[in-house]
């Protein structure tokens, strides 16, 4: 027989030839809830916030649905797609969690399911080696160096306007010269940014000078003063032979 619905006839019948009969209905379920989970997926990361979770349950007759993230030593009920207890979920290290979903049936059939998910509370670490507190750069944009210390890293930039406008960063390497240029003298603020794949997102700043000097560039002024210089000692070789051509009868 199918699970589901059965009907038992019993039968009776006298030697005169009288049958009797009656019925009664019952429920074959012999299989076990069947889980398929929607999400999270399976490497999904997650932050300092629980995640959601969305799984189809498919049995006639469901009795109870729960999940633990860890190994069954805590349970936790549930009647409808939602969230992760978020106060276990907080209490869990950082790494890999084991998040398995149970169900039975009124005959206590247990089916589960399980997915590995990665959970990265802690943003990432930035440290800027250079350039220091109070540098000064003239028309050159500077380099700059930084470490990040992250494991699940995902992307890291920089900013001069506060994250208005920003630079992805492959490695250490010279800040954009076109957005330097346009810079107005004075402090400028560099912010660098780091993301890990949980969606932490971490930033340092550091301030430093840029002063470009003003007048002729030193090349344009060395130039100038050569020719003068030149031009100098001819004027004067010429004003020389001109007074010893009148000093000189004929």
């Amino acid at each position: 027989m199918p699970e589901g619905n059965v009907t038992i006839n019993f039968y009776a019948s006298d030697i005169p030839g009288y049958v009797g009969s009656a019925e009664i209905i019952i429920v074959k379920d012999f299989e076990a809830p069947a889980i398929s989970i929607n999400s999270p997926t399976s490497g999904e990361y997650f932050g300092s916030s629980a995640p959601s979770f969305n799984v189809k349950i498919t049995d006639d007759y469901i009795n109870t649905m729960w999940y633990t993230l860890d190994g069954g030593l805590n349970n936790y009920t549930f009647t409808a797609n939602g969230t992760i207890d978020q106060s276990a979920w907080t209490a869990l290290a950082d790494g890999a969690v084991i998040l398995k979903f149970y169900a039975n049936d009124t005959l206590s059939h247990v089916g589960s399911a399980e997915v590995s998910i990665m959970k990265d509370a802690t943003a990432p670490i930035i440290i800027i080696t250079s350039p220091v507190e109070g540098d000064r750069f003239g028309k050159n944009v500077p380099l700059f160096n930084i470490t990040i210390t992250e494991i699940n890293l995902d992307a890291i930039w920089y900013s001069f306007d506060g994250g208005v406008t920003t630079y992805a960063i492959t490695d250490n390497a010279i800040l954009n010269q076109t957005a330097w240029t346009a810079l107005s003298q004075g402090d400028v603020t560099i912010t660098f940014y780091a993301s890990d794949l949980a969606g932490n997102e971490a930033s340092e700043s550091v301030t430093i000078i840029k002063s470009v000097p003003s007048g002729l560039d030193p090349g344009v002024i060395i130039t100038i003063v050569v020719i003068s210089i030149v031009g100098g000692v001819a004027v004067i070789a010429g004003v020389y032979v001109f007074m010893k051509k009148r000093a000189t009868p004929a």
